[in-house]
């Protein structure tokens, strides 16, 4: 019919308003990263972030003026605990995303960070917005990305090396001493992955005895 709007057409013509109104989102946190090139040397950097809550301060008013809403839901996708995020238009058109998540080893404690930052990963995505700094794809040549298995010239970690990533991650942030968030958001940079079971043996070896480092001296990994 002439004359009725198309409510997914309000949705997207609103989101793409919203989008270029959102302010500059502070990157508050700072995270600094050890570890070694593929030559084998020593190297050590920051990368800034912006948490979740200052992401949420930054664009609700703009979601809101034109009337725009998201909402995260911890659901299931096939059996798996996962986030869905949805984007809602006052004109009554919406778009979800589900993004599945791994809680094996994980307390209830980790389990929430890793919602956390889940959630921040999510809604950066559905909004079309960045929270981290962009080094124009620096880590993946200082660090061996979660991916350099594929070839088959790197063997994946086995369960012991898993559970014993998972065990340290769930004791560190239990302790206070560093947060799931953070170990996560470490994992993503350097080894393209924040989930234990999809990193090559050699990267498991090398966040256990990082992890272990933290653990016993109280210095960052």
């Amino acid at each position: 019919m002439t004359g009725v709007a198309d409510p997914q057409a309000q949705l997207y013509a609103a989101l793409a308003k919203a989008q270029g109104e959102f302010p500059p989102i502070p990157r508050s946190k700072t995270v600094r990263v050890k570890g070694k090139t593929k030559a084998g040397a020593d190297f050590e950097y920051t990368f800034n972030y912006a948490p979740l809550d200052a992401i949420i301060a930054a664009v609700r008013p703009k979601l809101t003026e034109n009337g725009l809403s998201i909402s995260q839901f911890l659901t299931s996708d096939d059996g798996r605990p996962a986030i869905q995020t949805i984007i809602m238009h006052a004109g009554g058109g919406s778009i979800s995303g589900t993004l599945p998540i791994k809680t094996e080893g994980l307390d209830p404690q980790g389990v929430g960070s890793l919602v956390t930052y889940v959630r921040r990963y999510a809604l950066v995505s559905a909004l079309g917005i960045a929270s981290e700094d962009d080094d124009d794809g620096g880590a993946a040549n200082r660090a061996p990305r979660a991916d350099a298995s594929a070839n088959g010239s790197e063997k994946k970690a086995n369960a012991s090396q898993v559970r014993e990533v998972e065990k340290l991650i769930a004791d560190l942030n239990e302790s206070g001493a560093l947060g799931e968030t953070e170990v996560r958001d470490r994992m993503q940079v350097e080894y393209g992955t924040i989930d234990s079971k999809a990193l090559t043996a050699t990267q498991a070896a090398d966040l256990v005895k990082r992890l272990k480092a933290k653990a016993a001296q109280g210095v960052a990994a």
